[in-house]
């Protein structure tokens, strides 16, 4: 910082021949003048600003610099003006200002309320949602930019099993392991101690179920199984309908599950990747409903469920 040579003594010589009333003199003392936030004007460069001291014979002020709160290591003389540039040196050290005036008469005020300014913290981008899936290898790379041209380094937490971050470079790599939804944070810091963060969500979807190889053929037959109303052979109800629901599965996948009523009747069933259902109408007496689940090799299995009912008027 380019520092104004002020000679103290002679400023003290002042306040000791100043014969003016007690009180004025602590009036000037008690003023304390108001220093703006600093902002960044550059790289290296601080704007500072204050309130003009309300004195009519305030003959300029001081502007002091530190890097340790409180503890200035010296000043620039501004004069009248109550605006400074002040440059900090180091874009990595956080400095440390405070504003005095003086009178004609060479008699100091108390300082200012301090300021602070620290670095400014990297530019993150934030990479948006992921998806991934188990068992393949993936790759995302963090980007970010420092203000002040200072080098970066990465982290992040909450990434996906599998998954690790390479703090100099950014890259998120690895191979995920468990499906689910991951909250990931990621940062930036500068050699500043600076940091920026970046939240984003990163799913991880099952594997899906795998096809047969060309020249193999599926010879394994779905597992279907009937869990309601009964897990029994037989039912009775008094209804003239009935909900069948159950359990389906096949090594490839299920391609479709049907139902058919031995007293006249047939439909398609309802079926997702282990589950399906299905309401069906029934005449008066026994009725043997078969439930069959079909693989896309032709592949069936059945199973069978025997509903009587009686229904009042109703044959």
């Amino acid at each position: 910082m380019n520092n104004t040579v002020h000679d103290w003594r002679r400023a003290w010589s002042y306040r000791k021949a100043d014969r003016r009333p007690a009180g004025r003199q602590l009036c000037l003392i008690l003023v304390l003048l108001l220093l703006a936030f600093p902002a960044l004007v550059k790289a290296n460069t601080v704007g500072l600003a204050w309130d003009p001291n309300a004195e009519s014979d305030v003959a300029g002020y001081l502007v002091f610099y530190g890097t340790q709160s409180g503890n200035y290591s010296g000043y620039v003389d501004v004069g009248a003006a109550t605006n400074a540039l002040m440059n900090t040196g180091s874009s990595t050290t956080s400095y440390y200002f405070a504003v005095a005036a003086y009178s004609t008469a060479g008699i100091r005020s108390a300082l200012s309320a301090e300021v602070q300014w620290s670095p400014s913290a990297p530019l993150l981008t934030n990479p948006g949602s992921q998806t991934s899936t188990i068992g393949q290898n993936a790759a995302l790379r963090l980007s970010a930019t420092d203000p002040a041209g200072l080098a970066i380094t990465y982290g992040a937490s909450g990434l996906p099993p599998g998954f690790s971050i390479a703090p100099a470079t950014g890259v998120i790599a690895g191979t995920p392991s468990t499906a689910g939804a991951w909250n990931v944070s990621a940062v930036a810091t500068n050699t500043a101690g600076a940091a920026a963060t970046q939240l984003f969500t990163w799913s991880v979807l099952a594997q899906p179920a795998p096809t047969p190889s060309v020249g193999t053929t599926d010879t394994t037959a779905p597992t279907i199984r009937i869990t309601a109303p009964s897990t029994g052979r037989t039912y009775t109800t008094n209804t003239s309908t009935v909900s069948l629901a159950g359990t389906v599965s096949d090594n490839v996948g299920v391609v479709n599950v049907t139902w058919t009523n031995d007293r006249g009747g047939r439909g398609a069933a309802t079926f997702g990747p282990s589950s399906w259902s299905s309401s069906i109408n029934l005449k008066n007496g026994l009725n043997l409903l078969t439930v069959t689940a079909a693989d896309a090799a032709g592949n069936t299995a059945s199973t069978t469920l025997t509903v009587t009912t009686k229904v009042t008027g109703k044959k």
